[in-house]
């Protein structure tokens, strides 16, 4: 099986595997600070062939709360590629880095005491700039992009009791589709660590995307 197709079925373990932790009386914190490592691969496309390449990078988010049921979130994301593939008798290679910086307003509604529903619409501005071929030939490519265009988000916060939280988000970034599952879990009344899965099934020249997320958040 594909190593990116094994991935996504861990986005169904991770979040089914909580659901017995589920315990009512949950109040959410909306207002947080998180820094993130991102690990994981990416398919870039090569005429009929897309090997895929490991991929690493960093991510901080900043979401705050001014009104009930009004959340508003920024986000700054820096993605590195340095590898090579052997793909039958040809090696491609591949390098060079994505920078995301996005802001959205969002709306929360509480479903029950465990669970809400948010959504939120903003924009983001990607810089790509990657240089890819096969190696000790002419093939090479180079794609460097700007641009600047919708990003949204929906899905649902799941209360998990005092282990903390699961969000089950879609988002849509750059012409892009974004299936995430993450958790926050509480390591004292502020501090937490975040991590979870991330997957892509399409893009331009990226084309599917998986990453681990890892990393630490502050509520306050």
């Amino acid at each position: 099986m594909n190593r990116l197709n094994i991935n996504t079925v861990a986005i169904v373990c991770l979040s089914t595997s909580f659901i017995p932790l589920m315990a009512s009386a949950e109040n959410f914190n909306y207002n947080y600070a998180e820094v993130t490592g991102l690990f994981g691969k990416t398919e870039m496309a090569y005429s009929n062939k897309k090997p895929d390449f490991s991929t690493k990078g960093i991510g901080a988010t900043v979401q705050y709360s001014p009104y009930e049921n009004v959340y508003l979130k920024a986000t700054i994301s820096r993605l590195k590629i340095n590898d090579s593939k052997k793909y039958g008798s040809q090696k491609f290679k591949t390098y060079g880095n994505s920078t995301t910086i996005a802001g959205l307003v969002g709306l929360y509604v509480p479903v029950t005491d465990n669970l809400d529903l948010l959504a939120g619409v903003g924009i983001a501005n990607e810089n790509d700039d990657y240089k890819y071929g096969i190696e000790n030939t002419q093939n090479q490519f180079k794609y460097d992009e700007r641009k600047t265009k919708f990003y949204g988000e929906a899905g649902t916060k799941i209360g998990l009791s005092s282990w903390g939280e699961l969000d089950l988000m879609y988002s849509r970034l750059n012409d892009a589709n974004y299936f995430t599952a993450s958790g926050k879990f509480a390591l004292t009344e502020n501090w937490g660590i975040q991590t979870g899965y991330s997957y892509s099934p399409s893009g331009k020249y990226r084309k599917r995307y998986g990453s681990w997320i890892i990393g630490a958040r502050y509520s306050f």
